[in-house]
């Protein structure tokens, strides 16, 4: 049994929603046993910096008015050296420097929040403080003593206390010390001579470009790094390095570690192993009913009887929900891995909207109205634009139960695509719109209550509209009926899944 490392976590978070799926993803850590601390403004926690009670704090970038970076570099004004994680929902260089410049040990994209990912960046995080605190205190007694054998000594201390591999290379990459913990995590020998390697001689060639192009940036090293053993196994290492910098602010010292995440990768791999046989055990029976269907369909049709077709309507409608449903759960599965597949290519906006239109015409007993171009193109993955539209139209036909038609409009503006459904149904309270797209929510007003449903068609909607680089709101009023409008660029830049 894996012995859990306890932490305390502080979670800076103005949002109780992001808050809560911060602890619910940490409660179920393989590795860490999360103390969690929350606190829901910007004056409740620099509070909380003061006392320096946690291990670990993780900061949201937006915080009422103030700011989470602003945050940030007060603390370290303030001399806080625990680990700062800014916390945003933005993936971009531009964020990477500002939380840079600020201070910050690293930043996490919500959206890609996993538990797998919060255990890494927590324990590498308190690694790299444990290991700079240790740092700060041995580079004093160097200094101190102006002795290079008991520096040596020292560090040789250092690093066979901690659990990690230790490494240290000049300014150009050059290796000044390594552990013996990083030698047997790389499977070097202890005894092999390492006084003119470079750090990059360690490395996979895949790997050595990055390395020189991070010394010459003097940014962050982040890489994973796969080793095979002598025995034939692979062994996953997470490699992470901080340029050390004098008074001046050039990098005089790189110094890092390497963390064996062995165990992480294979329990990834393994649920990937669980998504895909359960994807063809759960899928494969239903198939093969709605087939049988279909065709008990046609010859009850040729027999004319009427009872039997629709009893027969009744069981495809209830096994399409079945299937949608088991479809959903299993891309939120993916989603929660960071597996969702993601295939853009050049499509007919408007011909993937007539199949999607004739598909849920046979269902549905709503007309659904059209108003696009004749010819729109963009760059999508087929298949997940096609749940988009599906998920939207079958939420407007759902929720407008008393109306016959609901609408869909396609408009192209410069480089984007707008889509808007509408419907004339019950309505969304105001209060209820900021949580529409959220993980299980359904709405909480009796009618909507009485509607059926898990609450994961907006948010797997959400998820894939974020995917193509686009964006999805909502508006609406209660008793009028909702709008949703996804905009979306023709042209995709590269993902990051």
């Amino acid at each position: 049994m894996i012995e859990k490392e306890q932490v305390t976590v502080v979670v800076i978070e103005d949002d109780p929603d992001d808050a809560f799926i911060i602890q619910d993803l940490l409660s179920d850590s393989r590795f860490l046993d999360a103390t969690v601390i929350v606190a829901s403004t910007y004056a409740e926690g620099m509070a909380e910096l003061d006392k320096n009670c946690g291990d670990v704090y993780l900061i949201d970038q937006h915080l009422g008015a103030g700011l989470g970076v602003s945050l940030i570099e007060e603390a370290r004004r303030r001399g806080i050296k625990k680990p700062l994680i800014l916390l945003t929902g933005n993936d971009s260089p531009e964020v990477d420097q500002e939380a840079q410049r600020a201070g910050a040990n690293d930043y996490i994209v919500k959206f890609e929040l996993t538990t797998s990912m919060l255990e890494r960046t927590i324990r590498y995080g308190i690694a790299q403080w444990l290991l700079f605190k240790n740092q700060e205190q041995l580079l004093g007694e160097m200094l101190a003593r102006r002795e290079a054998e008991k520096r040596e000594a020292q560090w040789h201390l250092l690093s066979e206390t901690l659990p990690y591999g230790l490494w240290l290379t000049d300014a150009e990459g050059k290796i000044e010390y390594i552990s013996c913990s990083f030698l047997k995590l790389m499977h070097c020998h202890a005894g092999d001579d390492i006084s003119d390697l470079e750090f990059a001689d360690l490395l996979p060639k895949k790997l050595r470009q990055r390395w020189q192009r991070t010394l010459e940036r003097g940014t962050p090293w982040n890489e994973d790094i796969e080793v095979t053993s002598e025995k034939g196994n692979t062994i996953y290492i997470l490699s992470r390095g901080m340029p050390v910098h004098n008074h001046a602010g050039e990098t005089i010292q790189w110094v890092g570690i390497n963390l064996d995440v062995t165990q992480e990768k294979r329990l990834e791999k393994r649920k990937d192993e669980f998504l895909k046989i359960a994807s063809h055990e759960l899928k494969s029976p239903i198939t093969s009913i709605i087939s049988s269907l279909y065709i008990l369909r046609d010859e009850l049709g040729k027999s004319d009887q009427q009872i039997g077709l629709e009893y027969v309507g009744r069981m495809q409608r209830q096994l399409n929900n079945l299937t949608q449903l088991v479809e959903d759960l299993l891309d939120l599965s993916k989603i929660e891995m960071d597996k969702l597949s993601y295939h853009p290519q050049i499509i007919n906006l408007r011909e993937l909207i007539h199949e999607v239109v004739e598909m849920m015409s046979a269902q549905a007993t709503h007309a659904i109205e059209l108003d696009m171009p004749e010819d729109v193109y963009l760059e999508a993955d087929r298949h997940r634009l096609s749940q988009v539209l599906v998920n939207l139209l079958s939420n407007a036909i759902k929720f407008s139960p008393d109306k016959d038609h609901v609408s869909l409009t396609v408009k192209p503006e410069e480089e984007m695509i707008v889509i808007q459904v509408s419907d004339q149904g019950i309505g969304i309270p105001e209060k209820e719109l900021p949580r529409v797209f959220d993980k299980f929510f359904s709405g909480e007003e009796d009618q909507a209550r009485k509607i059926t449903g898990l609450g994961l068609g907006l948010f797997l909607t959400k998820k894939i509209v974020d995917l193509h680089h686009g964006s999805i709101s909502v508006t609406s009023e209660v008793g009028k009926g909702t709008t949703f409008t996804v905009i979306l660029p023709i042209r995709q830049t590269k993902t990051t899944l």
